[in-house]
């Protein structure tokens, strides 16, 4: 039975329980339309999830429910904005991993690159869950590494050079740009 026959929840378990299974069955044929089917469904869930929390954030900060109907109507309008800017993301983050890609060597193309990416948002339904959402950012970056390997039929050492490296110069640049940036502020915040 294809992938493209099993709901949600099955794809989701299998990527989070059996990865190495689920990419290595994904079809070849589909390039790009059951993956984004996939991210924008979790990708949706995930939205609403925090902007839930958001919401109950300032609602709770404005110490008003007068105020509750223009937030929710706030949330309701961002939505759409946040779910298709992920979307964006997403082919943004895919040709920054597949420039990697190839320059360790994969041969497979950008599609199979934007599939691991795509799938491996899995986890991070659990990261607005403190503690727990660090474990489900790692672990998204193991099933991308997985999923690199099995897809782009690359080494190991290559898969985790190939998710690492990005996550490092990303994480660098924003700790460079809040040095730079934010953290001389913060004192003339705080008094």
């Amino acid at each position: 039975r294809g992938k493209h026959k099993m709901g949600l929840f099955q794809i989701w378990k299998s990527v989070m329980f059996d990865p190495i299974n689920f990419y290595g069955k994904l079809s070849k044929k589909d390039m790009y339309a059951e993956a984004t089917k996939y991210f924008l469904k979790v990708q949706a869930i995930i939205t609403v999830i925090t902007l839930v929390l958001v919401g109950l954030i300032i609602a709770g900060l404005s110490k008003g429910v007068g105020n509750l109907r223009y937030i929710v109507l706030g949330l309701i309008i961002i939505y759409p904005i946040l779910l298709l800017f992920s979307w964006g993301m997403l082919y943004v983050s895919t040709g920054i991993i597949h420039l990697f890609v190839l320059m360790f060597g994969g041969k497979k193309g950008y599609p199979e690159t934007f599939k691991v990416l795509a799938y491996s948002i899995s986890p991070t339904i659990f990261a607005m869950i403190p503690f727990i959402g660090y474990a489900a950012t790692l672990y998204s970056l193991i099933l991308q590494i997985m999923g690199i390997r099995e897809r782009q039929k690359m080494s190991l050492g290559k898969s985790i050079a190939i998710v690492l490296i990005p996550a490092f110069i990303i994480m660098a640049i924003v700790i460079l740009l809040y040095g730079i940036f934010i953290a001389p502020k913060l004192p003339g915040l705080m008094s």
